[in-house]
């Protein structure tokens, strides 16, 4: 069951309301995978095998400064509209680097050496990096990309449809954002109204050092606190698809809590 991500490919079923989307889908197999994203285990800290590395330019110390204390943002606003529409007349890449020269070095050079004795200009404006360490997504779809799951979740749902012997990735829900969220409520509805259909259901595990388990099929779908964020359900319909799911709770206690 590990490979059923492989197989994956990203093709939306366009929808322009639930009951065109339980339509749709009731045409097709269905499968819902939930896949339970634990925090990084601490022994991966900063290693490359779990994150990419990536060096990231930051401001020099003397822009930094600037920014912090003398930068308005209206100010800054009308120099940026300003020159913008002159970078090629002008001759320089980095409209912000233009502007602060311009308008601000004399300035605040000026207030530094009075600040400090012992101001030292070449310090200051020396170029300054900083790695960046993002947490390693190892599960990769049919097309060889990477499974766009969102770490600020700790569960997400992928709603999948089987056609032709090809599975579709058709949706992700999730808690991450706005649209994750109602992704989720809306294709969960969907199942509650295809119910009778068979809905294969299976609960994942990316695990502190990025590996991928299955764990288990499910009866039923998995209800978050999500339901009903971002996509309205009247209260009736709401009460009827928790009794219809599997409370996530209980399935972070049974899976997830234990030792």
């Amino acid at each position: 069951m590990n490979n059923l991500f492989s197989e994956l490919t990203y093709k939306h079923i366009e929808s322009a309301s639930l009951k065109e989307a339980v339509r749709e889908l009731s045409k097709n197999e269905l499968i819902v995978a939930y896949l339970y994203i634990d925090f990084p285990h601490e022994s991966t800290f900063r290693r490359k095998e779990y994150y990419n590395v990536t060096k990231v330019q930051l401001p020099s110390k003397l822009d930094d400064w600037i920014y912090k204390n003398m930068v308005k943002d209206d100010e800054y606003r009308k120099y940026l509209d300003a020159y913008l529409p002159l970078k090629e007349k002008l001759g320089y890449s980095d409209v912000d680097g233009y502007v602060l020269k311009k308008h601000y070095y004399r300035k605040a050079i000026t207030l530094l050496r009075k600040r400090y004795k012992k101001f030292n200009l070449k310090s200051w404006m020396k170029p300054r990096n900083e790695l960046q360490y993002e947490r390693r997504k190892e599960i990769r779809t049919a097309d060889g990309m990477h499974l766009p799951f969102d770490f600020r979740n700790s569960v997400e749902s992928y709603f999948i449809y089987v056609k032709n012997d090809n599975k579709f990735l058709n949706s992700i829900g999730g808690s991450g954002s706005s649209s994750q969220r109602y992704n989720y409520s809306f294709f969960t509805t969907a199942c509650y109204f295809l119910r009778k259909k068979k809905i294969q259901y299976y609960l994942f595990r990316y695990n502190g050092k990025n590996e991928l388990a299955f764990l288990k099929e499910l009866k039923r779908p998995i209800i978050t606190a999500d339901l009903g964020a971002n996509y309205h359900l009247e209260r009736p319909l709401y009460n009827k698809i928790w009794r219809f799911g599997i409370d996530y709770e209980n399935i972070k206690r049974k899976y997830f809590e234990r030792g």
